[in-house]
């Protein structure tokens, strides 16, 4: 909820040893998981 939506945010660059969340999110999605964000978190930041 809230930041943890912008953490998502594509072709970000994550320093060595730090989980990669939009990788993990695409491991999900290929694998045809459901993602779910809450709309108002999506909104707030732009």
């Amino acid at each position: 909820m809230a930041d943890a939506v912008l953490a998502a945010k594509t072709n970000q660059r994550t320093p060595d040893g730090y989980y990669n969340v939009e990788r993990m999110l695409k491991r999900v999605l290929t694998g045809k998981g459901d993602v779910l964000l809450c709309g108002t978190c999506m909104d707030a930041p732009g």
